[in-house]
C-alpha cells in the first residue's frame, strides 16, 4: 500500500463515519435515491395516503421537503416488517447495521454512506 492509498483510506474512512453520524432523521441529509412519494408509500403497504402521512411525524419514516411529504423506503419497509430494531438504527444513524443495510440491498438502494465512500474515492 502507498502513503497515497493510506491517505485515500483514511480519508474515506472518516467520510463515511461523518455521514453515518451526521443523520438526525428521515432523509437527512436528502438522498434522492431513497425517498418515495406518499402515493408510492400507499401502494407499497396498502394502507391509505392519510394514514402514510400519519406515519411519517410518528414513525419517523420521512420529512416534508418544499410542503410535500418524502419517505424512506428503507424506513417504510422496516415499519412494514415491524422491525423496530432496524427502524432504531435508521433514526439514530447507524447505516452500517447490517440490519438496516439489508433493507437497503432489499430495495436496491445505496446507502448515503456508500455513495459518500464511492465518491471520496475518486479524489
Amino acid at each position: 500500500m502507498t502513503a497515497g492509498e493510506a491517505v485515500c483510506g483514511v480519508r474515506a474512512a472518516s467520510k463515511l463515519l461523518e455521514v453515518t453520524t451526521m443523520r438526525l432523521g428521515p432523509l437527512q441529509p436528502y438522498p434522492p435515491s431513497e425517498a418515495i412519494s406518499v402515493a408510492e408509500a400507499s401502494r407499497r403497504s396498502c394502507r391509505a395516503q392519510w394514514t402514510i402521512r400519519e406515519w411519517c411525524p410518528l414513525h419517523g419514516i420521512g420529512r416534508k421537503i418544499g410542503g410535500r411529504w418524502a419517505i424512506s423506503a428503507p424506513a417504510l419497509a422496516t415499519l412494514l416488517d415491524g422491525d423496530q430494531q432496524a427502524l432504531e438504527a435508521y433514526l439514530g444513524g447507524d447505516l452500517l447495521n447490517s440490519r438496516i443495510r439489508a433493507y437497503f440491498e432489499r430495495l436496491s438502494i445505496s446507502s448515503s454512506c456508500e455513495t459518500a465512500v464511492a465518491q471520496e474515492a475518486l479524489f
